[in-house]
């Protein structure tokens, strides 16, 4: 049972957003800022990918991001009363409902060897969740609260796709200026973050600078 707890905790996590993200500058505005919404995402990126680094699964549709975890678990059944019926069940209403929890597995001998699978939609275009386009590649805004954007690039060369967010870094407004910038400060009165309004040319000179940091590589399947 220890096994299931501790992956079903990870699944947790990881469908909370990557830790890049959370510790990502925050924008005051969509970006690139004066470039059009984008309502679907164009046929090159759309399809499914799979990430060797923790083997869970992505698909681009023409509108939203979906990622699929999938954890392996191999547990005595007698440690796992509430889906014990999983190896060997043949009532239809059971097997419906633990797959509509996204366990699958069978059993041998006292262990049940399964899978579960938890799928997130991480993305979906909406005046929360704004895409656009600019300098071929995509740009997924992430609303926060007032005047405050997450934003995340994704790049597609082809068939690698790879995914980036611009830390916060003292040195960076000196290598790529930026005119509109709020410091955010701790209690200490220690700079944490960054809040920052960039225009067009100014988000333009932030990516020559290379200020996004590579936070995750998938591979297309298909």
């Amino acid at each position: 049972m220890k096994t299931l707890v501790f992956c079903l905790s990870m699944l947790l996590l990881l469908s909370c957003g990557s830790k890049m993200e959370e510790e990502s500058i925050d924008f005051m505005e969509a970006q690139p800022a004066g470039s059009k919404n984008m309502d679907k995402f164009g046929k090159a990126y759309r399809g499914n990918y799979f990430n060797r680094y923790d083997s869970s699964f992505l698909e681009i549709t023409s509108d939203k991001v979906i990622r699929t975890y999938v954890l392996q678990f191999k547990e005595s059944k007698y440690d796992m009363d509430t889906i014990y019926e999983l190896g060997n069940c043949t009532d239809p209403e059971r097997i419906s409902k633990l797959s509509q929890k996204g366990i699958f597995g069978r059993t041998e001998g006292d262990t049940i060897i399964g899978t579960y699978k938890e799928k997130d939609t991480i993305f979906t275009i909406s005046d929360e969740n704004v895409l656009r386009f600019y300098k071929s590649s995509y740009f997924l805004n992430y609303k926060r609260g007032q005047d405050r954007w997450k934003l995340q690039r994704l790049d597609l060369y082809k068939k690698t796709l790879s995914s980036s967010f611009i830390l916060p870094n003292d040195s960076l407004f000196y290598t790529a200026p930026v005119k509109e910038v709020k410091e955010l400060k701790d209690d200490s009165g220690k700079v944490y973050n960054y809040q920052i309004k960039p225009t067009k040319k100014e988000l333009k000179n932030l990516i020559k600078a290379k200020a996004f940091t590579e936070d995750e590589v998938w591979v297309k399947i298909k």
